[in-house]
């Protein structure tokens, strides 16, 4: 790894590392060009980026390589049908923008280019999660929505629980942005908004709620899929992402979920696949994007759930993201070879069919074979002992409900729980899917 290369340029260091050498031969042919380089795919027009540390892309062929990513990564798998109904998750984010112009540009094509299914957007508030509980739904991005000619529905973070079919608001011609404002600020002093957060700050641990939190915002696009009659479910992430993704559930025990959590398509949800056009498209390449489409200008909202809000050393997902994001620094394809190792892993997970998956990630449950001394059940045996005797454990650990749960969420379940199964309402795809599957058997 300390191995030398002379590149023969007085102007800089002759000694440069391995992990350089790429740069550092670009930037002499930089020098050379009196920093005037052409982009590498059209050869006319003056290179505005540079990728990969070696890629020079000119404004238009950066939105032309996005756009061909974006098509290519939908069209290889085969999976979207004409007239498909398709939810999209949008959360005002970077990535959540450009996936919805995205979709929004391919709709707008001609005849034999033209996207054939039939977008929806879903914008979930998560404002209860803020101390200030700001509202963030800008005259901007409510402009951008406007513009983007699909159906909008709007919902708050804790109304999934229970019956929510009253706490939907869907977008029409009449509708302002100080309406839906009010819509979210009524949800958030509801007595359902209360509970919510009672049970969100008994979490102690920052890994736990950061994890809870994000496989619970899954769950509320999956449920509202259903609730809404669609096809397939779009979310926006990147390559970054899930490639970080992989790293934090190989930390908290959730391999057995890595394959559907990194591939394009998550096929645990049932009839209804998750699908991620954005998977090989990475952030930089997302930033730029909307740069040069002219869309920066959008203010887009601080996402709650990212671990960069908590301190570098109090969770897991912080430490993995920050690893990555430095590794990659001097090794460009460390992001991209995380990624591409994880989409060769093979998911033991196929469709939810059965009872023997966790009930609120849905991943098939370790404790599922016939052999009593597993190591699933050595470690329930030494959580046991460990508090004392099993007498004293029971009112901790009860071996009966903690069985429909995988490792990872046990733990979750553990932490929020009291004298209640104050947990089993999360748990809002489960029963859906269970009275789905006996419908069918019917």
């Amino acid at each position: 790894m300390c191995d030398r290369f002379n590149l023969d340029d007085d102007d800089q260091d002759k000694s440069v590392s391995v992990s350089n050498v790429v740069f550092h031969r670009f930037k002499k042919k930089l020098v050379e060009s009196n920093y005037q380089m052409n982009c590498r795919k059209c050869q006319q027009n003056r290179g505005s980026v540079l990728l990969q540390k070696k890629d020079v892309f000119c404004n238009d062929c950066l939105i032309g390589h996005c756009t061909k990513t974006f098509r290519t990564t939908i069209g290889k798998s085969r999976l979207l049908k004409s007239e498909d109904k398709i939810l999209v998750g949008f959360s005002g984010g970077l990535s959540s923008v450009a996936l919805v112009d995205l979709i929004r540009r391919r709709l707008d094509e001609e005849q034999f280019q033209k996207l054939r299914f039939i977008p929806s957007l879903l914008f979930i508030d998560e404002s209860i999660l803020d101390n200030e509980r700001q509202i963030f739904l800008t005259k901007e991005l409510f402009e951008f929505i406007c513009q983007a000619k699909m159906d909008c529905y709007f919902i708050s973070l804790q109304s999934c629980i229970g019956d929510f079919s009253n706490h939907i608001v869907m977008k029409d011609d009449t509708m302002t942005i100080q309406n839906i404002k009010d819509f979210f600020v009524q949800n958030n002093h509801s007595e359902c908004a209360q509970r919510f957060l009672q049970n969100i700050n008994k979490f102690r641990d920052p890994t736990l709620k950061y994890d809870f939190l994000q496989r619970f915002r899954y769950l509320i696009l999956m449920k509202m899929a259903y609730h809404l009659n669609m096809d397939k479910v779009f979310v926006a992430s990147t390559l970054n992402e899930l490639s970080v993704g992989l790293m934090n559930n190989i930390s908290l025990g959730r391999g057995i979920i890595g394959p559907n959590e990194i591939n394009f398509c998550d096929n645990r949800y049932g009839s209804i696949l998750l699908l991620r056009p954005m998977c090989e498209l990475v952030s930089k390449e997302v930033v730029f994007y909307l740069k040069f489409r002219k869309l920066d200008h959008i203010p887009c909202k601080p996402d709650f759930l990212t671990s960069t809000r908590f301190p570098l050393k109090s969770s897991l997902h912080r430490l993995n993201e920050h690893f990555l994001t430095s590794l990659s620094e001097e090794f460009p394809s460390t992001i991209h070879t995380v990624f591409k190792t994880g989409n060769k892993i093979k998911s033991t997970t196929s469709t939810v069919v059965s009872l023997i998956r966790c009930k609120f990630c849905l991943a098939q449950l370790e404790n599922q074979s016939d052999d009593k001394y597993s190591s699933y059940d050595a470690l329930r045996l030494t959580s046991i002992l460990s508090i004392g005797s099993e007498q004293q454990s029971s009112s901790c650990i009860d071996g009966e409900k903690f069985s429909h749960y995988c490792y990872s969420c046990s733990r979750l379940c553990n932490e929020i729980n009291d004298k209640t199964d104050q947990f089993e309402q999360f748990c809002i795809l489960s029963s859906l899917l269970i009275a789905k599957d006996e419908n069918q058997s019917l």
